[in-house]
């Protein structure tokens, strides 16, 4: 122990009790107030003098009496100041005794702490000691470095006082149950019990392997100890004489054997460390200057050049297997630092074209080696490493720390496979949850198939839906040829799936685990095989997988408990940081190897692509994604290979096939349908931009059924959907048969948004009927819409069929009625989601069909008509301008029939306009003049339209910016009508 690390080694002892200062009775102050007193009497006569001659005693005697009473006390507290003294000082000794333990214990402890702590620290390799070589014997009574300070001891002190220093002085002399260490170059023997000698002498062997470095040491066994399997772990260099361990010679008596390990320095043939086990002690060979006794009489140090060495001691005994537990972990670790004296040794790195370069043998036939994946991506210390994902399998688990070289590790591996197998007998899916940059360049295999980032989500989620229907595919396969395994059959390649970074997919996608679980659970017999590749294994990977990954593979790793969910150990927590694939490699229930994985560089890549020939390109376990422009013609073309095939002919006429859907599940891609008897009405939702007028314009040259555009126009709008919601009640099916309708509305919300607060309600309650009664009178609505307003809150649940396309945001899907997780943000124009699958809408060449015009009849010139006008000046002018005569409203009321009936002079129609007010003041009179004329409204508000017309229906309404009119008639319709010819507006 060094003297920095320890408190001061001197120790004062306390000071002992202090005694009472000295106390007499004051008999002068007694004696004083009395002759005061009697002078005082004789002078003043006064008896009451005499009355102070009392005080001065009973003050003397109460001072005495006080004086003794402080000096007891004081006593008593210096003896317990004491006490507690010795006390603290009693508890400063211990403490200092147990930081020598600790400090002994340290510096050398005993072998089996080294056992269960297993780890040995490669460093101390690295300091090795030249002159002392401290080997732990056991526990006894060891000289301590205190010092006891006696200052201020003094011989008067009572006896009490000097029995607790010699108590003190004793306590502090000795540690007791410490660390006895020796010198392990000055030679230990042992004799006596045999059996407790080599028990102790194994443990001094282990310590010292602990001390001398393998790399600079050599390690002979002699005797029992050459029997010893432990010796043959040790990393360091075993001396053999004709290939076995030497034999000492026999000393002593006949029949004794003499045990011994000795160590040496390389290059020095002599040992330089020696322990050995005798009979008796007389066989102790020369140069072992420390002797121990074990027998009966106890165990001790009986030799030693130093006398205070010589003691009795309880021994620190090792078994034989735990020698070897350490001796196993040691050599790991040594061939692990580049430190283990053995032939072979790891390289410190590791080029795959070195690798690559090693002669292979290839055995068997070509079915025969469908039967496995063996590859060679690493070494051992004793050459190459062949790991085989089939045989050793069928799934593998790697565990690394960031900067180990997981990413390193499967390229070599994936890379080591693919080139010693061909892309006939296996392909390769990479899936990289770290950007998608790690495994590009395996893209010039010809086995790889595909790679998978989380910068894609959407075609991570159809590659990862194309999984399961992979696995259904070889159950087809086997099922068809009759087949167990994958490896009986010649043309169905094995598919090596490798994630990187599994426990980011598996945060992304979670409900991953049933799949991955399901193809551990049955990859085997398919042919489809895991490597899953994350930093802590552990609470990732579930057990149901975790149960079919036999093959484990740990590169460094934070802490032990990470190191053991991978290989079972806690060694790949003390693998080096800056060996960058350096990992063990634990083979099922077989012991790990440590192995130093390739490094590949893109020539290494090119090189292993270039051997194979390449025929096409492999089958992929998913189908291309759509693309974002598909024809109609494709559509019709597919839709005729479906209905050729389909023997059953279950391919409805009915259905109006408008694009293509992507079927990831079934790794296909299919036709969207749109069948108006089973799905109903049909709306499409999305933003501007997204398709909308696109897929109407498919659906409506695809349609066999009447198609009727509605216009986006306010007037024309209002007159399709008049004829609609008429043929709601139009029963005479032999004058007006139901041919099927389909009305087509280009931006519902728009077009209900252009009807004012007056004729909204109307078109919505329409629009209703037509939506619940239409289907029974071969009507169906095809409508488009931005987002569902107000308006299409009550429509929108009729029409069960929704087509949803590209919305701006998420919150805006959601609105719409999607669901949350079904929200793709970077749709294509055209695409969408239709009956749960990701659409395509095809495209047309030829143009949405016409909108219906407004129905708007003309006037007949030759008829007199009679104008109600908010606007006189106006209706004069345009009925002026068309032929009419222009009569004026004047008169008393009842008037206006003679100016129709009886006109004077009039040589053409007449025209008798007047004001609303006017006309609602002569009341009844446009109804009277109904049967004389044309009764005509220009330019009313529906206010003025109710009272002149006297209905609360409403009229339909008015093109903006036309010269149109209402037209009442006898039958209570009201109708839209222009005039022939008309002139710009007057007002």
């Amino acid at each position: 122990m060094t003297e920095s690390s320890l408190p001061d080694p001197r120790i004062s002892l306390p000071a002992p009790p202090q005694a009472p200062a000295p106390f007499r009775f004051p008999v002068v102050a007694a004696i004083v107030p009395v002759v005061a007193s009697v002078a005082i009497w004789l002078i003043t006569g006064s008896a009451f003098a005499l009355v102070f001659a009392a005080l001065g005693p009973l003050a003397a005697t109460g001072s005495y009496v006080d004086s003794r009473i402080t000096a007891r006390k004081t006593k008593r507290v210096e003896r317990a100041r004491f006490s507690a003294d010795v006390a603290t000082t009693s508890g400063e000794i211990r403490t200092y005794h147990r930081r020598e333990l600790s400090e002994l214990e340290e510096r050398t402890p005993t072998a089996i702490m080294l056992v269960n702590d297993v780890l040995t620290d490669a460093s101390r390799w690295m300091r090795e000691p030249d002159d002392v070589l401290p080997v732990h014997l056991g526990y006894g009574n060891v000289r301590s470095s205190l010092a006891i300070d006696r200052a201020g001891v003094h011989d008067s002190a009572p006896r009490e006082v000097h029995d607790a220093y010699r108590g003190l002085t004793e306590q502090a002399e000795y540690v007791s149950c410490a660390p006895i260490a020796v010198n392990a170059r000055l030679g230990i023997a042992l004799f006596g019990n045999n059996l407790m000698a080599l028990s102790l002498a194994r443990s001094l062997a282990i310590q010292l392997a602990r001390t001398l470095a393998p790399t600079s040491s050599w390690v002979r066994l002699t005797g029992v100890f050459a029997a010893e399997t432990w010796g043959e772990r040790l990393p360091h260099r075993l001396l053999r004489s004709n290939g076995h361990s030497e034999q000492p010679s026999h000393e002593g008596s006949a029949g004794s054997e003499i045990a011994s390990v000795h160590w040496g320095a390389l290059g020095n043939a002599s040992p330089r460390v020696s322990i050995t086990v005798v009979s008796e002690e007389k066989q102790v060979p020369s140069g072992h200057r420390i002797v121990i006794r074990t027998n009966a009489e106890g165990i001790a140090v009986v030799r030693h050049p130093d006398r205070h060495q010589r003691r009795d001691f309880e021994p620190s005994l090792l078994g034989r297997e735990q020698a070897l537990v350490w001796a196993r972990a040691a050599h790991d670790i040594a061939a692990r630092d580049g430190l283990a004296s053995g032939d072979h040794t790891l390289p410190g790195s590791l080029a795959f074209d070195e690798l690559d370069k090693r002669p292979r043998t290839v055995h068997g036939s070509a079915l025969e080696r469908r039967k496995s994946l063996v590859a060679h991506p690493a070494v051992t210390a004793s050459g190459a490493l062949a790991i085989d994902l089939v045989g050793d399998g069928p799934h593998a688990i790697v565990g690394g720390t960031t900067g180990s070289g997981k990413s390193e590790l499967l390229i070599a591996w994936v890379l080591a496979m693919a080139a010693e197998t061909s892309p006939d007998d296996v392909t390769f899916l990479l899936i990289d949850f770290k950007g998608g940059s790690a495994f590009a360049g395996l893209t010039q295999l010809p086995h790889t198939v595909g790679i998978i980032t989380d910068l894609d989500e959407a075609a991570a989620a159809r590659a990862f839906a194309s999984l399961r229907a992979e696995l259904r595919h070889r159950e087809r396969v086997l099922a068809m040829a009759g087949a167990r395994d994958i490896s009986e059959l010649t043309n169905e390649p094995r598919l090596v799936i490798v994630v990187d970074e599994f426990a980011a997919m598996m945060a992304d996608y979670p409900q991953l685990h049933a799949l991955f679980s399901d193809i551990a659970a049955r990859g085997r017999s398919l042919g489809v095989h895991l490597i899953l590749c994350t930093q802590r294994p552990s609470g990732v990977v579930r057990d149901a997988l975790l149960a079919n990954a036999d093959l484990r593979i740990s590169l460094r790793v934070n802490n032990g408990a990470d190191s053991s969910a991978v290989i079972g150990s806690d060694r790949a927590a003390e693998l080096p940081a800056d060996a960058k694939g350096r990992a063990w490699v634990a083979h099922g229930s077989s012991s790990a190897d440590l192995v130093q994985f390739a490094l590949v560089t893109p020539q290494d890549i090119t090189a292993v692509a270039e051997r194979w020939p390449v025929t096409g390109p492999p089958r992929r376990p998913w189908c291309e994604p759509l693309s974002e422009h598909v024809s109609l013609g494709t559509v019709l073309a597919a839709l005729g290979e479906e209905r050729d095939g389909d023997n059953s002919n279950s391919v409805s006429s009915d259905v109006l096939h408008f694009g293509m859907t992507d079927l990831p599940e079934l790794q296909r891609h299919g036709i969207a349908g749109w069948s108006p008897l089973d799905d109903g009405h049909l709306l499409l939702l999305g933003a501007s931009g997204s398709g909308k007028t696109t897929a109407l314009t498919t659906l409506a040259h695809v349609s066999a059924a009447e198609v009727t555009v509605m216009s986006a126009e306010p007037a024309a709008f209002w007159d399709s959907l008049a004829i609609a919601y008429g043929r709601l009640d139009f029963s005479d099916e032999a004058a007006y048969p139901l041919q099927p309708t389909h009305l087509v509305i280009d931006d519902i919300d728009a077009v209900l948004a252009r009807f004012d607060d007056e004729y909204r309600p109307v078109v919505v309650e329409r629009l209703t009927r037509v939506l619940r009664e239409g289907p029974a009178n071969s009507i169906w609505v095809i409508a488009s819409a931005q987002r569902i307003t107000a308006p299409l809150q009550s429509l929108s649940p009729l029409m069960p069929s929704v087509l949803r396309l590209h919305f701006s945001n998420r919150q805006d899907f959601v609105l719409s009625g999607g669901a949350s997780e079904n929200f793709v943000a970077n749709l294509p124009a055209g695409g969408g989601l239709w009956k749960g699958n990701r659409l395509q809408i095809a495209e047309s060449a030829e143009y949405l069909p016409v909108a219906e015009r407004v129905l708007t009849a003309t006037l007949n010139p030759d008829h007199h008509v009679v104008v109600a006008s908010s606007r006189p000046a106006a209706s004069v002018a345009a009925f002026a301008a068309a032929g009419w005569e222009i009569r004026n409203v004047d008169g008393a009321p009842g008037a206006e029939r003679d100016l129709i009936i009886s006109p004077s002079g009039a040589s053409s129609p007449i025209a008798l306009i007047g004001s609303v007010d006017e006309w609602q003041s002569r009341w009844g009179a446009l109804a009277t003049l109904r049967s004389h004329a044309t009764v005509v409204l220009d330019g009313c508000s529906l206010s003025d339209y109710r009272q002149l017309a006297r209905t609360r229906e409403l009229p339909p309404p008015l093109t903006g910016g036309a010269r149109e009119y209402w037209r009442l008639s006898d039958s209570g319709q009201t109708q839209r009508v222009r005039v022939s010819h008309r002139t710009p507006e007057a007002d």
